[in-house]
C-alpha cells in the first residue's frame, strides 16, 4: 500500500482536476445540508421527496451519498426550501498564491 500526502482535496487525490474536485465538494456540502434537514425532522423519504419536489429515489440517493446526477442548481434550490440560504466564499489556492508572489506566514 502506497501512502501519499496531498495538499489538495480528496477528489484531487483521486485524480480529478481542481475544477472537478471543487464541484464535487460543493455537491457534498449541499447534499449534507439536505440530509441534516431530513434527519432532524425525522422525515420519511417519501415525505422528503414531496417537500423537496423530487422523487423518492432521488432522496434515497442524497441520503446514501449518491448525488452524481444532481446539479448544483438543483441542490441549491433544495437547500433553499429548508429556509437556509447557501453562501459562497472564495479563498486563494496555493497555485494562485505562488503565481502572485504572495507569501504564507505561519
Amino acid at each position: 500500500m502506497r501512502k501519499e500526502i496531498t495538499t489538495g482535496s480528496a477528489y484531487e487525490a483521486l485524480g480529478f482536476s481542481r475544477e472537478e474536485a471543487t464541484v464535487f465538494a460543493m455537491r457534498v456540502l449541499l447534499a449534507a445540508e439536505i440530509e441534516r434537514y431530513i434527519r432532524r425532522r425525522r422525515m420519511t423519504q417519501l415525505a422528503a421527496a414531496e417537500f423537496f419536489g423530487v422523487s423518492q429515489p432521488r432522496i434515497s440517493n442524497v441520503l446514501n451519498g449518491k448525488f452524481q446526477g444532481f446539479t448544483i442548481d438543483l441542490l441549491v434550490k433544495m437547500v433553499s426550501k429548508t429556509g437556509r440560504i447557501p453562501s459562497v466564499s472564495f479563498r486563494r489556492t496555493g497555485v494562485e498564491k505562488r503565481a502572485t508572489g504572495e507569501r504564507h506566514v505561519a
